[in-house]
């Protein structure tokens, strides 16, 4: 992506579902994307940290989103803290299930 998109004159917008302790090089990778023109938008993680403690969620460069339960408070497991941009539904949400061509399942997490 950071080499095509560009080239081509399109847009383009990196979502990554992955966290982990704070690792600067994950964080240059999110700033070299948005360099690009590449909109990156990242979990805060669900291990109940700071997100400024975690990378992607860390990077300045990277929306980065939180979970609410049902009735709006924050979900149980989301990281939290100044690094989150916005919070999005995370519990109990419906979504397609690969066990047949007409079955749903219900989830947590922003992923």
């Amino acid at each position: 992506i950071a080499r095509t998109a560009p080239q081509r004159g399109r847009k383009a917008i990196v979502s990554m579902s992955l966290a982990g302790d704070y690792f600067q090089a994950m964080n240059d990778a999110v700033k070299n994307l948005y360099s690009l023109g590449i909109l990156v938008i990242v979990a805060a993680s669900n291990g109940g940290l700071d997100a400024c403690s975690q990378s992607p969620a860390s990077s300045p460069y990277a929306i980065t989103v939180g979970a609410t339960k049902n009735g709006d408070g924050l979900y149980v497991s989301t990281s939290f803290g100044s690094c989150v941009t916005l919070l999005s539904p995370g519990q109990y949400i419906l979504g397609a299930d690969y066990t047949c061509n007409n079955c749903s399942i219900h989830l947590s997490g922003t992923s």
